[in-house]
């Protein structure tokens, strides 16, 4: 019987050149299941975990690493409550008898926290925090740093500030993929399964303001909003209001969340998509509020924006809170895990143990040879023009450069790429071990790569 995974991440988990794809093929035995939203931090993990059933959940992947870094970097979230939700989601997952995995992703932008790089600053926060659960963690920042140390270029490395690169994203496939494969089958379950710290509430669906929306991924009904209309939310108990889920794309305005107590948050959720593509009618967000807004009851009200910004309305699908006191949730981070110098585990090794075992199945498929003309400019570019590839102990790297170069049927520039190691003076025997590989994958009548010197 398959074992289930989880994964519970944003843009890095759902895109087409990311680690999923790659991580599906190397898998055996295994459905996954996603709980990803794009564009959202790290309120996804409550979100999702609220109407979540772990029962028959074995593993659990979390990567909200990017989005939270940006967002803490810029003042608009709360770094204490960001981390705390993080602890809170993988101690929950934890005592439901799953088994966490804390991905921290990469990113190549410029923003910084108390003079650190704001990604690598919660990355080494929530590694020892992680680890100090007993969690596992896949440093997505330690094996960046190990191909850069290869020679692999910073381009190379990410596709954009917020998404990493080929390279970057089969290697993190790679380490999960044995992770995964060291788990005991019939993981011990509790008798009892853990109440969840997270909730969701749902406005009242009256028809008049009932809009559904439906994509091929996603299924969801939300409440209607029109400018000054408000909503009464009560939960009888205090609670954490953490965030508010809506379509991204239908939703103008600046929607106020207000504590029976006085205290109050707000959202803008003006601009915040620009598409004239009118087939674009659903993207679903969690937008997390900064700080979080404690109470029993608020009231949710859509008002127009200073400055004006035209017509405004939401659709409005759940808000999601914490069980609990602001103070209850960042307890646990703040005083007993205590890590924020913690020191960095030791990085992972990167293309540890032969990665062409984890590309070899790549080659198998076809999404790669339909990658987007930027990413087989970029690598017949590598394989043609970088001489620091050609030389020195990169022999692994090569073989996984060769390895891609064929997965994307860049045959001319991968036959081209191993005479040139000729010119280069690389080990004769290396280049024997390629053309061999080359004529493997090609089949056993392919011609070998010519001998002339460029």
């Amino acid at each position: 019987m398959p074992r289930t995974l989880a994964i519970i991440g944003t843009s890095n988990s759902i895109r087409g050149l990311g680690y999923r794809p790659l991580l599906e093929r190397a898998l055996r035995g295994w459905d996954i299941r996603m709980m990803s939203l794009g564009a959202t931090t790290g309120v996804l993990v409550p979100y999702m975990l609220a109407a979540a059933d772990l029962s028959d959940v074995d593993a659990v992947i979390v990567d909200v690493n990017v989005n939270d870094s940006v967002h803490v970097a810029s003042r608009s979230l709360s770094p204490d409550v960001a981390n705390a939700l993080l602890v809170e989601g993988l101690c929950y997952i934890r005592d439901s008898g799953a088994a966490p995995l804390l991905l921290l992703m990469p990113n190549n932008h410029p923003l910084k926290t108390g003079g650190e790089h704001s990604g690598r600053r919660l990355a080494r926060q929530r590694a020892a925090a992680a680890q100090a659960l007993g969690c596992s963690v896949v440093d997505g920042f330690a094996i960046a740093d190990g191909l850069a140390a290869q020679g692999v270029s910073q381009a190379e490395l990410f596709d954009d500030v917020a998404h990493a690169g080929l390279l970057v994203s089969a290697s993190i496939a790679q380490e999960i993929a044995r992770w995964l494969s060291g788990l005991p089958e019939g993981r011990q379950r509790p008798e009892a399964p853990p109440p969840c710290p997270f909730l969701r509430w749902y406005p009242p669906l009256p028809a008049e303001h009932l809009v559904e929306r439906a994509s091929s991924l996603i299924s969801v009904r939300y409440r209607r909003l029109v400018e000054e209309d408000s909503l009464e939310v009560g939960f009888g108990e205090v609670v954490t209001m953490l965030g508010v889920a809506v379509n991204h794309r239908a939703s103008a305005g600046l929607l106020t969340i207000t504590a029976e107590h006085g205290g109050s948050s707000a959202l803008n959720l003006s601009g915040r998509l620009e598409s004239d593509d009118p087939r674009v009618s659903l993207m679903h967000v969690v937008h997390q509020l900064p700080e979080g807004l404690e109470g029993r009851s608020f009231t949710v009200r859509l008002e127009r924006p200073r400055p004006s910004v035209g017509p405004v309305s939401a659709e409005l699908e759940a808000l999601v809170a914490f069980r609990g006191r602001r103070a209850g949730l960042t307890r646990r981070w703040r005083e007993e895990l205590a890590m924020h110098d913690a020191p960095r585990p030791e990085p992972t090794p990167p293309w540890r143990g032969a990665g062409q075992e984890l590309l070899g199945l790549v080659v198998q498929g076809q999404e790669l040879r339909r990658a987007n003309g930027r990413v087989r400019r970029q690598l017949r570019r590598t394989l043609a023009d970088d001489a620091r590839y050609r030389a020195g102990d990169h022999a692994l790297l090569r073989r996984n450069l060769v390895e891609l170069g064929l997965a994307m049927g860049e045959v001319a520039a991968v036959n081209q790429f191993v005479t040139q190691l000729a010119a280069d003076a690389a080990d004769e025997r290396e280049r024997r071990q390629l053309k061999a590989l080359i004529q493997s994958r090609l089949g056993a009548g392919a011609a070998p790569p010519a001998e002339r010197e460029e």
